[in-house]
């Protein structure tokens, strides 16, 4: 989901940059930390992805509409090492942040992701906001002790979705329906079905078509996003976002959009369909989709076209006025 931007105007919470011997200290993202930051990411995720592309990927994250890293990404020290990192993206639309962090291995239960936590929840408050989430893995106990801690409770549950190997679903359009690839002057209308689509829904924070514009084309390192689009009546009525990198790599459903006059019409289905279509030819495997629990005519759409649970994740919540 993209992030929107935060108030124009807004009180600055400021961490101090105090090295306490033995104790995680936080301090705001400096742009000639991005290096230091990308190897960070790499040791947290231990993925091993080329350090040139991780720094490029944290610059055009860093980059985007709305994004504010130099107020909103912190960096945790432990004895002047940069040991941990967080992001919080600003929903100020609805009045929410969504919290991102991680600790490098070696320094976990030393206290540095509780230090980056309150220092998240402060900034948060600060900046106005009335509640602060943060998704992680059902099973991640640190997770849950680290956030109980804090005072965040679970409020919301995802179903992460998986199929391994597809047979592109037959796909038969009534007559004046077109389903094709977006275009990039189709952005504005594409932000019209969903901010339509998902305006009100849990979580959600409308965008702008900059934001969508920049996700799409500018964002991904290897080419953009993939979208397909569907027309009646040369009118945008719904969409579906995938993504994919490289043949054999996973690829991604990210939304599924349609306008709400047209649900319960096979837009959706449609679709998302195609997509499928268009990452089982081009090579993604296997194909990942999120989808909330709760939301089930979204649920039963994947199941009908062979998608398993592969795992959950939920939702903690801290309610700022608290």
């Amino acid at each position: 989901m993209i992030r929107d931007a935060a108030p124009a105007r807004t009180k600055r919470w400021r961490l101090r940059d105090v090295n306490v011997p033995g104790r995680p200290t936080v301090r705001p993202f400096r742009w000639p930390d991005l290096d230091e930051r990308a190897a960070l990411a790499d040791a947290i995720d231990g993925g091993g992805e080329p350090l040139e592309r991780r720094r490029e990927s944290l610059r055009r994250l860093y980059r985007q509409p709305g994004m504010a890293p130099e107020r909103d990404c912190f960096t945790a020290l432990l004895d002047g090492r940069q040991v941990g990192c967080a992001t919080l993206h600003v929903e100020a639309p609805i009045g929410r942040g969504v919290l991102e962090c991680g600790v490098r291995p070696d320094a976990r239960r030393r206290g540095v992701g509780r230090a980056l936590v309150d220092a998240a929840v402060a900034h948060a408050r600060g900046l106005g906001l009335q509640v602060l989430d943060f998704d992680a893995s059902e099973d991640d106990e640190a997770a849950a002790r680290l956030f109980a801690s804090a005072g965040f409770a679970i409020v919301r549950r995802h179903l992460h979705l998986r199929i391994e190997r597809l047979a592109p679903p037959p796909q038969r359009e009534p007559p004046g329906r077109v389903v094709r690839p977006l275009r990039r002057e189709d952005v504005p209308a594409l932000a019209e079905v969903q901010n339509a689509a998902f305006t009100g829904s849990w979580g959600y924070c409308p965008n702008t078509p900059d934001q969508l514009d920049y996700r799409i084309y500018e964002l991904p390192l290897d080419r953009p996003d993939d979208i397909v689009v569907v027309e009646e009546a040369g009118r945008l009525v719904g969409y579906c976002w995938a993504q994919r990198r490289g043949r054999g790599e996973p690829g991604v459903v990210g939304m599924v959009g349609v306008l709400p006059e047209m649900q319960g019409r096979g837009v959706g289905w449609a679709a998302t369909a195609a997509a499928l279509g268009a990452l089982a030819e081009a090579g993604a495997r296997p194909i990942n989709i999120t989808v909330d629990e709760a939301n089930t005519p979204a649920v039963n759409l994947y199941r009908s076209l062979g998608f398993e649970t592969a795992w959950r994740s939920v939702w903690y919540r801290r309610e700022l006025s608290a």
